[in-house]
């Protein structure tokens, strides 16, 4: 009944995304996976509480590698609790974590016709500095959905690659200002914080292997967008499947589990 619920819930969130809708309430917790761990406040470098959730491999021998998840711009990361596990079970650590604004996370005032803060990177960047800190000998994966792969890509751009072995996106924002072209076609304005980034650019000078998900009616991880990607990155696997923005997961199952471990033990 928890799986369906959490399907519902997404399936809602796959059809009203695009502008920051956050909540405030989690609809599971990792308990109800057999998870025991509590919820870890990280504090950023601007003094806000951060909210997340440190999952461990759930193999005794797990593969050294901690996913760190950035999930798009509504609800909050109990909505992912089951794509989490499932990378646990998989024998990866994984931390999940709430913007400030989102879940448990310190409040913040938010504008919900807002693509992206970019406060949410010194969030991710806190997070990162926890994940080294607990597991200094594990490579780290950041894994961005939709809004979060903005987020991710922001990180790289501000601190670099150095602490970031390998990368896995779905939803993948190519650009910024691709994606608000792309919305303005179907009639959804969002308001764009301006980043200073030449995307084009800052794609070449990446050296981490990158694996994308893209949903053949992704209105974000276009046709161009993939092409872009394909001829700025020397590294980089694109899964295609039938399917909607951030559906992956629940389109693809295991198989969409097995394409990470497949992808992030290739590299090991």
């Amino acid at each position: 009944m928890r799986r369906v619920f959490m399907i519902f819930c997404l399936l809602f969130y796959f059809n009203n995304s695009f502008g920051i809708r956050p909540d405030t309430n989690y609809v599971a917790m990792p308990k109800d996976f057999g998870i025991q761990t509590d919820t870890k406040y990280i504090k950023t470098l601007d003094g806000v509480q951060i909210a997340s959730w440190f999952l461990p491999s759930q193999i005794k021998e797990g593969n050294d590698i901690t996913i760190i998840l950035s999930f798009g711009d509504a609800q909050n990361m109990s909505y992912w609790l089951n794509m989490s596990v499932g990378l646990t079970n998989q024998g990866f650590d994984v931390i999940t974590y709430d913007y400030r604004g989102f879940g448990k996370s310190e409040s913040f005032k938010i504008n919900p016709k807002t693509l992206y803060y970019p406060e949410y990177v010194m969030d991710l960047k806190a997070v990162i500095d926890y994940s080294v800190e607990i597991k200094p000998n594990n490579r780290i994966c950041l894994m961005g959905l939709s809004m979060g792969s903005v987020i991710s890509m922001l990180y790289l751009n501000n601190y670099g690659d150095n602490n970031i072995t390998f990368y896995i996106g779905e939803g993948h924002i190519y650009s910024p200002n691709k994606v608000k072209e792309n919305l303005l076609k179907i009639n959804k304005e969002v308001i764009l914080k301006p980043d200073n980034v030449d995307w084009s650019e800052f794609y070449k000078k990446l050296n981490i292997p990158f694996l994308l998900f893209c949903a053949n009616n992704d209105i974000v991880c276009d046709n161009e967008s993939k092409e872009s990607l394909l001829k700025e990155i020397d590294k980089i696997e694109i899964k295609n499947f039938e399917g909607t923005h951030l559906s992956g997961f629940y389109t693809l199952n295991d198989e969409y589990l097995n394409d990470i471990s497949s992808f992030l033990l290739k590299y090991k």
